[in-house]
């Protein structure tokens, strides 16, 4: 009994690894993918920063009068 609760807990804890060693490598071409973008953007913006502004629902529904679909 206590021998197959204990290759259980192994069995889960190798799962586990493998996901997270899976997960890096799904996630290394998005990262890559990234720094490239980042890289060439740098020079298209002179070098200065240039954020990027997330407005929130109502900042929206503000400035565009409730959405009014005269001025959409």
């Amino acid at each position: 009994m206590l021998s197959t609760s204990y290759s259980q807990g192994l069995v889960d804890k190798m799962n586990s690894c493998l996901k997270m060693k899976r997960k890096a490598k799904e996630e290394a071409p998005f990262m890559k993918n990234g720094r490239l973008l980042l890289e060439e953007l740098i020079p298209f913006c002179n070098g200065k920063s240039n954020p990027i502004h997330v407005f929130s629902a109502e900042e929206l529904r503000r400035e565009t009068y409730n959405y009014d679909p005269c001025l959409v």
